[in-house]
C-alpha cells in the first residue's frame, strides 16, 4: 500500500478553528514559519513533504498547511490527492 498523508487533514472549518485554538503559541510560531515559506513557493512548483519534513512532524505539517490553505484568497496552494506534495498555482 502506498503511503498517504490524507489521514492528517483537517476536514471542516470547525476542525481548523479547533486546531488553531488548541495549538496556542506553538501553533502560531509554526504557522508563521510555514506561511513565510509557502508564500514564497514559486508558481507551478511543488514541495515534496516526505523529502523535506521529518516524520515526527508530518501530522503537524499537514494540519498546519490545511489552516494556511483555508486562509488564502488570491493564490491556490493545494495538496496532491495523496497529500505527499503541495503545489502552488495562480487563481487569477
Amino acid at each position: 500500500m502506498a503511503l498517504n498523508l490524507k489521514q492528517y487533514r483537517l476536514n471542516t472549518l470547525s476542525d481548523v478553528k479547533a486546531y488553531k485554538k488548541a495549538g496556542g503559541d506553538e501553533f502560531v510560531t509554526y504557522y508563521k514559519a510555514m506561511k513565510a515559506f509557502l508564500d514564497k513557493l514559486p508558481y507551478g512548483s511543488s514541495f515534496d513533504i516526505l523529502k523535506n519534513i521529518p516524520e515526527k512532524n508530518l501530522e503537524k505539517f499537514v494540519k498546519t498547511a490545511c489552516v494556511y490553505m483555508t486562509e488564502q484568497a488570491f493564490d491556490e496552494v493545494l495538496f496532491t490527492d495523496d497529500y505527499l506534495f503541495i503545489k502552488r498555482r495562480r487563481v487569477f
